[in-house]
């Protein structure tokens, strides 16, 4: 638990070493700092899991592991259920309708299970955090990060290429999918 703590920390911070998942890189941004790996206190965006399909999930064949490891090198969330936190300076925006604009310090933390580990583990965690205007104006000033479900290891952080060309379809929402928001609250 304090080692997950810690590198989680670390990636917040723009500490930790990282290296590349098919995606171009740049350094991580340092400004702002928090502990992602303790959620209490976060507004849990979905109350249940939600669950992103893949062309693997229609296959004529059931799915093999190597078959989720391939698509998951596209889209880390694939074939996934997810739980999404935001922190308190991102709560109004993720629920406002119709979509605004998130500020900055804004954190966005999608924790990631396949079918065996939705009560345990997560098979990995990406992250979003609102920078400072002109950080990543192609992708509305969001840094991107993965780490490993144990948070043992950053695997991917700063303008992830792969994360900013699948959120670019999300202009108009700030880059934000909201796809796993409660009905009630989605915008129209």
């Amino acid at each position: 638990m304090m080692a997950n703590r810690l590198i989680l920390f670390l990636l917040i911070a723009g500490l930790a070493a990282s290296k590349s998942v098919g995606s171009r890189q740049t350094e991580p941004h340092d400004s702002l700092r928090v502990d992602v790996s303790n959620l209490s206190g976060w507004t849990q965006v979905n109350p249940q899991p939600y669950y992103i399909s893949s062309q693997v999930d229609i296959q004529c064949v059931a799915p093999k592991p190597v078959d989720y490891e391939r698509v998951r090198k596209q889209n880390p969330h694939a074939s996934t259920y997810i739980t999404v936190f935001v922190n308190a300076a991102g709560s109004f925006a993720m629920f406002a309708n119709p979509p605004q604009r998130f500020p900055k310090g804004t954190v966005i933390v999608k924790r990631k299970f396949d079918q065996s580990s939705q009560n345990g583990t997560p098979i990995l965690s990406t992250i979003m955090i609102k920078r400072d205007a002109g950080y990543n104006p192609e992708a509305g000033d969001w840094e991107f990060a993965v780490v490993s479900g144990d948070g043992k290891n950053v695997e991917a952080q700063g303008k992830l290429e792969n994360c900013m060309g699948c959120h670019a379809s999300r202009r108009e929402t700030d880059f934000v999918f909201r796809s796993y928001l409660p009905t009630k609250s989605r915008s129209k």
